[in-house]
């Protein structure tokens, strides 16, 4: 099944990206989407500070070419203005409709999966000597500290994940 992350979509192009999305999907087929959203409990300076990992980082903003290690992900700020609900609300209408079929919080596993990848550029020689080769030590540092506040905001529970699997109707 195929899986596409939310995340990295511009604002200005979710909407456009999702129906994008749910025109090229194949009918009876399913479509598994990623997601990070700021809790709807979350207060106005909670939020603000659950939205340090969603600026941007300086690979991201590097020359682009090739590398040994792949470049960081631009992250947006969709998860900063949208919840869940009108992610689903999205999906569920528009020029073509898919019915969604699982909704999901993985905020448990995506921390663990960020503290291991986190983990992975400290502890890993390769991995860490490969990274300050491509793109530096300061975009390095800002890499590891970004990816450890998103896991620790996602544990305390002020950042939710999410998967949402889609099917487009036959």
């Amino acid at each position: 099944m195929p899986t596409v992350s939310l995340d990295c979509v511009h604002a200005t192009q979710l909407d456009a990206h999702l129906e994008h999305l749910k025109a090229t999907l194949a009918p009876g087929a399913f479509l598994m989407l990623g997601l990070t959203t700021i809790a709807s409990t979350a207060t106005h300076y909670q939020a603000r500070l659950a939205s340090l990992p969603f600026l941007p980082r300086k690979a991201t903003l590097s020359h682009p070419g090739p590398r040994s290690h792949p470049k960081p992900f631009q992250r947006s700020t969709v998860p900063l203005r949208m919840s869940v609900t009108e992610i689903i609300d999205k999906l569920k209408s528009g020029d073509t409709p898919v019915g969604v079929e699982v909704v999901q919080s993985v905020s448990r596993e995506y921390a663990e999966f960020m503290y291991g990848y986190a983990d992975g550029l400290e502890q890993d020689a390769d991995v860490r000597a490969l990274f300050v080769q491509d793109w530096g030590m300061e975009a390095w540092v800002e890499e590891r500290l970004c990816t450890v506040w998103e896991a620790a905001l996602l544990e305390v529970g002020l950042l939710e994940a999410w998967t949402i699997v889609v099917r487009k109707p036959e």
